[in-house]
């Protein structure tokens, strides 16, 4: 008798071991998504655009992610055809220009000759950020001309936020061959391959 009681005793000291290892792997993975879940949030949290509760507008600088991820799927997104809308769509998509400008339309067309990408964005933009805002939209403009090699310019035009009621609208724009002096490289040849493109985001990274 005393053996079968000791062999139950054993027993449910095994069962409490095993539910308490089962309750701390539980805590870890509790642990480990509520962490994953911060990093995710953190990472979304990094528009360069944002609009606080009174609808004041606010540019940050734009955070260049050069990882070779980020560049394999950007250039798998690169347009071999500007007639081709629904592509130009999913590269701008992938890019997450929104981020940076903010509600937008894009359109491609025949100007002087040459196409180009009239890109309108909705936002108002202080007059005390245009400066980072254009380098922002820049950036994204040199990304543009390396996987879209139809286009030869990339112009963006917004409303800016005057202190009065007066309506007051800017038109920035640049061309493969302003982006290859700011650059010192041929912006086409980023556009070539994945690695390639990677070392386009690295040089903007650098400068940021």
């Amino acid at each position: 008798m005393m053996k079968v009681v000791e062999g139950i005793m054993s027993e449910n000291v095994k069962n409490k071991k095993t539910v308490i290892y089962i309750l701390l792997i539980a805590g870890i993975i509790i642990i480990a998504l509520a962490v994953t879940t911060i990093v995710m949030f953190a990472a979304v949290d990094k528009d360069a655009v944002t609009e606080d509760s009174s609808g004041e507008t606010s540019v940050s600088k734009l955070s260049i992610d050069d990882s070779s991820e980020y560049a394999d799927s950007l250039f798998a997104c690169a347009v071999t055809d500007i007639n081709d809308s629904a592509s130009v769509v999913k590269l701008l998509e992938t890019m997450k220009f929104e981020d940076s400008a903010g509600e937008y339309t894009a359109q491609i067309s025949a100007v002087d000759g040459v196409q180009v990408l009239d890109l309108n964005l909705s936002q108002k933009i202080s007059k005390g950020d245009q400066k980072v805002f254009n380098e922002n939209i820049g950036k994204c403009a040199q990304q543009m001309l390396a996987l879209i090699p139809g286009i030869e310019r990339v112009q963006w035009t917004y409303s800016i936020d005057t202190a009065d009621a007066s309506k007051e609208e800017a038109k920035v724009s640049i061309d493969a061959e302003g982006a290859t002096k700011e650059l010192g490289s041929d912006v086409r040849a980023f556009g070539e391959s994945a690695s390639k493109f990677q070392k386009l985001l690295s040089k903007q990274k650098n400068v940021e």
